[in-house]
């Protein structure tokens, strides 16, 4: 039997490089393997038998991640991710892919050198559904911002950050028939046009999505786009399918696309993941457990706690500051970049 390994206790030194880990969710599984087989954590059964198997992990992969970049995450934000994933997985079934899937996701930046800065929560507005509400309100009727524009801002976002995460090569968009679901396809444009394999999944028939996403999908038409009536293989599925508009548990179709998108592996989500409510942070049903969430303007107070948003990020879709102070709530400062990292 092998000795029990001696405790990391240092910090591996940091000579100031900024870019980010390059590192896939295939190469982190087979580190994390090398981890459970140094550490005799039984990866087999993650069911925390070893109470300080977290702690464990994070001090050997931070010395291997030092291989392969410069800025690491911190040994804190490593056993939080940790720990984070085994709530959330709690089996076999979600390791060791999983597992790198959410570590990915909760890395700043990992795969492709983009760096988010980063808010803390309390330093910043929470909004409920109702104050959300009205922010759109004063935005379209008030300062006559439209829509379309609101939406474009946020896919373009929302790209940027599916790209930063995971860099995939093929993405699942599943989405809706308002607002989120234009959000989700305007993100499918954009990723398409980076080179990524997209195909997506409508929440119901192309016919009944609102006159904003109908214009979205009809140039996802034009582009041919491949559709899919079910959530396909991917190596991440977006998550646009129900905003924070939300009331009561999804039925139907949206029930079953949450249940499919869960089941899928990574998940980013759009503004919230989907079956969740927003104010209250309780699931009345299905509900989608995303590894990161990009909620816009402003996160909403249900979130704050909610394990299924996993990490959130915080994106600028031209709010501006004076309509969410005239609410209440501090606004967070965008001018660094137009998506943060909130902590």
């Amino acid at each position: 039997m092998r000795s029990t390994p001696r405790r990391p206790n240092a910090e591996p030194h940091h000579d100031g490089r900024n870019d980010m880990i390059s590192i896939t969710g295939a190469e982190l599984a087979d580190l994390l393997v090398e981890t459970g087989e140094r550490h005799h954590k039984a990866y087999a059964d993650t069911d925390g038998a070893d109470p300080e198997w977290a702690l464990w992990y994070s001090g050997y992969l931070q010395a291997r991640l030092w291989d392969r970049a410069g800025r690491l995450p911190s040994r804190s934000q490593l056993v939080g991710l940790l720990q984070s994933a085994e709530r959330r997985y709690g089996s076999a079934e979600g390791w060791p892919l999983r597992y790198a899937g959410h570590l990915l996701a909760g890395i700043d930046g990992s795969g492709s050198g983009d760096v988010f800065p980063a808010v803390a929560a309390d330093d910043i507005g929470w909004l409920t559904r109702e104050q959300m509400v009205e922010v759109d309100r004063v935005m379209m009727q008030d300062l006559r911002i439209d829509l379309i524009q609101m939406m474009e801002n946020a896919g373009h976002r929302l790209a940027r950050l599916v790209l930063a995460v995971a860099a995939p090569n093929r993405v699942a968009v599943v989405a809706g028939s308002g607002g989120n679901g234009g959000g989700g396809l305007v993100a499918a444009r954009h990723l398409a046009n980076a080179g990524v394999d997209v195909v997506v999944t409508l929440g119901g028939p192309a016919d009944q999505l609102s006159p904003v996403p109908a214009h979205q999908f009809d140039i996802l038409r034009r582009m041919e786009v491949p559709t899919s009536d079910t959530v396909v293989d991917a190596d991440l599925t977006v998550d646009a399918l129900i905003g924070y508009s939300l009331r009561g548990a999804p039925r139907g179709r949206a029930g079953e696309l949450i249940a499919a998108m869960t089941s899928a592996g990574s998940v980013v989500a759009l503004d919230t993941p989907s079956g969740l409510d927003v104010t209250s942070g309780e699931a009345p049903g299905e509900v989608v457990s995303a590894d990161a969430t990009l909620t816009l303007a402003l996160p909403k107070i249900g979130m704050r706690n909610a394990p299924q948003v996993g990490a959130l990020y915080l994106a600028d879709i031209s709010v501006p500051r004076s309509v969410t102070a005239a609410l209440g709530p501090q606004p967070p400062d965008f001018s660094a970049s137009p998506i943060l990292r909130v902590i």
